[in-house]
């Protein structure tokens, strides 16, 4: 358990995720997309699942062509337009499946703190039952799923477009990553305060609501204005 934390954090370096961006016009689509995320993410939820499939696709084409020793372009190609194709009628599957492994991990991290000496046998049942009810619930609060997720993600990318951003004035930039090294929370505070922004963003925007919501919440503004 200690070597999965210890690993954890290892994975958590701030400053390596925003040099790894490179340039400043990665940086400016960072914060494009970023922003993009944040308002209309659950507008654009059919896309980012199709992506979601694609970049599982391709990598699934890579490991084939690796084990059979072949061209890597074709399998890759292959790989990409079968699940990206799949992808687009099981879009509901995807990200109910999607927050089913979420919930998977968690028991399975939760049941390891709780029970420190468990079986392995025990943390494979944890997470098998987190993933099978994570995925129900996933089914029943899609909506809110997807805008989570999507404020979570687009709360990320913006913060690291804009910390690359900041880099490159050192005056600036130097202080402001050395308090994120010495306080590694305040990254987790700066992508919670636009996260937090882009649910209620998008829970308040029409347009993610179910057709039948939408309609009868347009019936209900017409017979109002005719009273």
């Amino acid at each position: 358990m200690q070597q999965a934390v210890d690993a954890l954090r290892a994975s958590l370096d701030i400053e390596r995720d925003v040099a790894a961006i490179g340039s400043w016009p990665v940086a400016l689509g960072f914060i494009v997309g970023g922003i993009l995320l944040l308002l209309w993410g659950f507008r654009l939820y059919r896309l980012e699942a199709i992506l979601m499939g694609v970049a599982i696709g391709a990598l699934a084409g890579l490991a084939v062509a690796a084990w059979l020793q072949i061209h890597w372009i074709a399998c890759l190609v292959a790989g990409a337009l079968v699940c990206g194709v799949v992808a687009w009628p099981l879009v509901r599957v995807i990200w109910a499946m999607a927050f089913g492994a979420n919930i998977a991990i968690v028991a399975a991290l939760v049941t390891a703190v709780l029970a420190p000496a468990c079986s392995e046998g025990l943390l494979i049942g944890a997470a098998a039952a987190g993933f099978i009810v994570g995925t129900a619930v996933g089914f029943m609060i899609f909506r809110f799923i997807v805008i989570l997720a999507s404020s979570l993600t687009g709360g990320a990318v913006l913060v690291l477009g804009v910390l690359r951003l900041v880099t490159f004035v050192p005056s600036l930039g130097d202080p402001v990553m050395a308090a994120l090294k010495a306080m590694p929370w305040l990254a987790l505070v700066l992508v919670l305060v636009p996260a937090v922004f882009g649910v209620i963003a998008q829970l308040g925007d029409e347009k993610t609501l179910p057709r039948k919501s939408r309609k009868s919440a347009r019936k209900k503004e017409a017979k109002e204005a005719e009273d």
